[in-house]
């Protein structure tokens, strides 16, 4: 995808999935090509967040959800990389 957009995931011990798309508008870009979007295979940011929250409270760290629901409604500019930063902080996820 170029660093233009990207699908974060997690799984908890108890095998509870999630999965966020930063930058839905370039993934819906890459995927109209096949008459799909974002919407066809990923969870709106507000299911996203809730689960990204429950996975993180599993681990620990402090969070902030409202980062974490914001992150996937927001562009990349020029790169990706630097919205996953800003969802990881919301996550309390330091690297």
């Amino acid at each position: 995808m170029d660093s233009d957009c990207l699908v974060p995931e997690g799984r908890t011990v108890d095998q509870e999935t999630w999965g966020a798309c930063l930058d839905r508008a370039v993934m819906s870009a890459y995927l109209a090509g096949d008459g799909q979007s974002a919407d066809d295979w990923l969870s709106g940011p507000e299911e996203a967040a809730k689960r990204a929250v429950a996975w993180t409270r599993v681990a620990g760290p402090t969070f902030f959800p409202q980062s974490v629901v914001d992150v996937p409604t927001k562009r990349s500019d020029p790169f990706v990389k630097d919205l996953f930063q800003e969802f990881l902080d919301g996550l309390g996820i330091e690297l």
